[in-house]
């Protein structure tokens, strides 16, 4: 069981602000759990642009790839963690 069942079952009347560490806490680990399920190059990638922050040009030059190249790459990562994020 996981923890968004256990945010399902909060009293109701609780305000959000209340259970605001506990959503963090439950996103961040269906998050990570999610990536580990992601090519090794894909989650690179993924990490690097869209937590680390990386733009176009030092992502590009961190994985050696010509930027049409390292767009297909991310629209691919984010495809690829967006199935096994619907489908955990």
């Amino acid at each position: 069981e996981g923890c968004f069942d256990e945010l399902g079952r909060r009293a109701p009347g609780t305000r959000g602000e209340d259970d605001l560490a506990s959503v963090e806490r439950c996103v961040e680990a269906a998050a990570d759990a999610s990536l580990t399920l992601v090519r090794p190059a894909h989650r690179d990638v993924l990490l690097l642009r869209d937590v680390h922050g990386l733009d176009a040009d030092a992502l590009g030059a961190v994985t050696d790839m010509a930027p049409a190249d390292l767009e297909h790459q991310l629209y691919r990562a984010r495809a690829e963690f967006a199935s096994v994020t619907s489908s955990a």
